[in-house]
């Protein structure tokens, strides 16, 4: 079985609602490779998850795009807003330390 990350996102201003996505250890290396070390553009990595996936990561932002459409597919009459929802932020832990 191949190595998977798993890290969650918030869905814009729904705070209560938040989404695992699992991604290939290989991409999450080339993301934080892409980071760095430095305290600062973690900081910022985090801050502006969404920007940098969507600049950097053109296909991780298709995946969490699927992810986002799958969860509102489930959840649709429960009165979410698509156009809320498509904002995303990261919600756990991407590096180790």
């Amino acid at each position: 079985m191949e190595d998977v990350f798993l890290f969650e996102i918030g869905l814009g201003y729904a705070s209560d609602v938040i989404i695992s996505v699992e991604i290939p250890m290989e991409l999450h290396d080339r993301i934080s490779q892409y980071v760095g070390e430095g305290q600062l553009a973690r900081f910022e990595f985090g801050f502006h998850f969404q920007e940098v996936i969507q600049r950097q990561f053109p296909k991780l932002d298709m995946m969490i795009h699927e992810k986002i459409d799958e969860w509102i597919s489930e959840h649709y009459l429960d009165g979410y807003s698509e156009e809320v929802l498509h904002q995303y932020s990261l919600q756990s832990s991407w590096f180790e330390d």
